[in-house]
Order: C-alpha cells, then structure tokens, then sequence
C-alpha cells in the first residue's frame, strides 16, 4: 500500500476555558480511498511527529511519495527519518502569507506579483532567476523574504519534478483544509 499525500497544519482546539494549539496530521491515498475520504486523522503536538509516521508504518504504509506540509517544526525531519524517500513540499501559500506578513500596504501587489513570477516559472531553474530577480527588487526593503525562500528552497520547489497539471495540487495544502475546517467545527 501506497500512501499518495501526507497533509499536517495546525489547529486551535477549545478545552474548557484553555485553547490548545495542536498539530493535525492527514493522510490520503487518493488511489485507494474516496477523494474525501480520510484513512487516518491524529491530533499530537509536533515532538510526536516521528511516532505518527512509525505508527502509520506500522500499519503497513511502505513509502509516503509526496508529503505536503505547511512547515510545522519537526514534521519535515520526521518524514526524513521515517519514509526517507519521500519527496517533501511545503505549502507555497503558507510562504507566501508569512512572505507578505509585514509588507507595507501599498508594496503588498507590486511584491506578489514578482512572487508569482517564481513559484508560477516553468521549471526551477526560472524560478530561481525570478528570485534572484525578486531579491534585486525588494531586498534592499523586504531582506528577509528572499532569505525565506532560499532557506526553504529544497523544500519550496519539490513540484517543479512533476508535470505542470500536478503542480497545483502538489504545491498547496489548501486542497484539504475545507476537510480541516469542518473538522475544527466538530470539535469545538
């Protein structure tokens, strides 16, 4: 058995009084199961990433081939550990919101724009000139964007390795967070 996509996000779960921020943990295989339909769903906090993914191998998944994660701390390294080939990509939309968290109003679409020229190029090697052109633009105001984007570079272009159809889906975990939202209803 195959595990086709490996989605983890984070969200508030109410407890009395308390509000506890959690990671939430969703895996598909798009092969086997329903478009909707989910084969496990784990609420842990992030040091506990490792024994989810053992525990998913221990029901037998065999490789996870495409992980898409919005960039929780450990989840990557846990993937790493446990299905090593499998190829990691996070959410470019959650790149981009923390890429335009502090970015003044009036730059905010002039800087997206040149944004969309990267992660929209053809192939990685014209995403990284349109960064590189980015950084010429903006950097000298916004530093730490182009910095991002090159820390997780690795991580950001996984779906330049597939073909341009594929691309949306691969690139964003918003496919399942209505999934995620109907889910955080449920449990509040």
């Amino acid at each position: 058995e195959i595990l086709r996509c490996l989605v983890g996000s984070e969200m508030c779960i109410r407890d009395r009084n308390y509000v506890i921020r959690s990671n939430f943990l969703q895996s598909k295989d798009f092969r086997k199961l329903a478009p909707n339909e989910c084969l496990c769903c784990v609420i842990w906090t992030s040091k506990f990433w490792a024994s989810v993914l053992n525990n998913l191998k221990n029901r037998k998944v065999e490789d996870i081939l495409i992980a898409c994660t919005d960039n929780r701390t450990g989840f990557s390294e846990a993937i790493a550990a446990v299905f090593p080939k499998t190829d990691i990509q996070n959410c470019i939309i959650h790149q981009l919101r923390n890429s335009s968290k502090y970015v003044y109003y009036k730059d905010i679409k002039a800087l997206m724009a040149d944004l969309k020229r990267v992660y929209q190029a053809v192939d990685e090697q014209s995403a990284l000139a349109a960064l590189d052109d980015f950084a010429e633009i903006w950097d000298k105001k916004y530093p730490k964007i182009s910095k991002s984007w090159r820390e997780n570079w690795a991580n950001l272009s996984t779906y330049f390795k597939f073909p341009e159809e594929l691309r949306r889906l691969i690139y964003t975990t918003n496919a399942i967070e209505g999934f995620n939202r109907q889910l955080c209803k449920a449990v509040s």
